[in-house]
């Protein structure tokens, strides 16, 4: 099993988070960057609004990617690097990395620190002879990996 060492990316968010809060609460409607919403809690609840049966997306995209895995890992290939922006609970990820023939390195990317470390530990013991690199970030931003 691998030490799986977290990286952090700000891109000096702190400062950028106020003025975003500011200017958000000033339009009409109101909004807030949705990169504070994704606190654990934030992320849970995502995650259930992904079950509704209302909420098509994530439902579509695990059939689109059961429905063509082996044309994905075939293009993916064997001793890969895989990274993930938005990796949430990395369910998507689970599809591949069960079907792929010795991936060696997964870089998962969230914005919920919180979840992401759930995620990495939990793919850790299922996994473990896969190198895992989480990376704290808003990968909406720009990213210097």
């Amino acid at each position: 099993m691998h030490e799986n060492t977290l990286t952090q990316i700000t891109n000096s968010q702190k400062q950028d988070t106020l003025y975003e809060v500011l200017e958000g609460l000033t339009r009409i409607p109101k909004e807030l960057p949705c990169r504070l919403l994704y606190d654990e809690r934030g992320s849970f609840l995502f995650e259930q609004i992904c079950k509704l049966d209302e909420y098509y997306l994530t439902r579509t995209e695990m059939n689109i990617m059961r429905k063509n895995i082996d044309e994905i890992t075939d293009v993916i290939g064997k001793n890969c690097s895989l990274i993930e922006f938005g990796s949430g609970n990395s369910k998507k990820t689970r599809l591949i990395l069960d079907k792929i023939k010795k991936p060696i390195f997964y870089i998962p990317i969230d914005i919920s620190l919180e979840y992401l470390i759930k995620s990495v530990k939990t793919l850790a013991k299922d996994y473990p002879q896969l190198k895992i690199t989480p990376v704290h970030a808003d990968y909406t931003q720009n990213l210097d990996l």
